[in-house]
């Protein structure tokens, strides 16, 4: 069950992999629901500062999961990486859902 108009806002956390070694950047809430904290969303966004050499800050959204984060996700037609403009964000159309792949019918 997700919740209409739900923010969850959150700092991020690196954190390391003992398995792999990987480093995945996480939310940094209670372990127990940092996992969970998705099913209660329909959207889920990682927000950062991206500094060009000459010191000017742009301000992005992630949309999709890509190398360490991969608690992101969106139900509209966005690109992976988009201005942090929440009207542009939230005006943007809901994707088509796809219909799961059925297999051959099997005979009793």
């Amino acid at each position: 069950m997700t919740y209409p108009h739900c923010v969850i806002i959150a700092h991020d956390r690196p954190e390391r992999d003992e398995l792999d070694g990987r480093v995945k950047i996480r939310p940094q809430i209670s372990s127990g629901f940092r996992d969970v904290a998705g099913s209660y969303v329909d959207e889920q966004y990682y927000c950062f500062v991206e500094v060009s050499r000459s010191g000017e800050a742009e301000y992005k959204v992630m949309t999709k999961p890509v190398g360490q984060v991969d608690q992101a996700r969106t139900s509209r037609v966005l690109n992976t990486w988009v201005p942090a403009d929440f009207e542009l964000i939230f005006n943007a159309p809901k994707a088509e859902k796809k219909k799961p792949i059925q297999g051959p019918k099997l005979k009793k």
